[in-house]
């Protein structure tokens, strides 16, 4: 288990010391496979991960469910529902499975990042 912690520094103005806090921010749990089967992020209801060989191929988190289809080695599509809700998106990806356009019911969706992350 991978514990993620947030530090607080407070300084007490009347001693002068430094004190940490630590809190639990999330905490992850992994397969037999060392893949990331649980992400629970605490506040939030818990994320289940399912694997079909090595790919993330099914997520839930309390009434949202993701499925996410592969062809051969692309990524193709997402499927989410959230209650009666259902989306699809049919993803355009490049040679590293980075999805650079989601195209939906609701329009087609850029989604390239330049080399810094915008």
């Amino acid at each position: 288990m991978i514990r993620c912690s947030s530090i607080d520094h407070r300084t007490d103005a009347a001693m002068n010391k430094t004190s940490e806090s630590r809190r639990v921010l999330c905490r992850y749990r992994y397969d037999a496979l060392d893949r990331v089967a649980v992400v629970d992020p605490g506040a939030q209801g818990a994320v289940l991960r399912f694997y079909q060989k090595n790919r993330l191929t099914v997520e839930i988190q309390g009434a949202t469910r993701r499925r996410v289809f592969h062809g051969e080695n692309l990524l193709l599509a997402e499927y989410e529902t959230e209650g009666s809700v259902a989306r699809t998106d049919l993803l355009a990806t490049d040679l590293q499975s980075s999805v650079l356009h989601a195209l939906s019911s609701e329009g087609h969706q850029p989604l390239g990042y330049s080399p810094y992350g915008h």
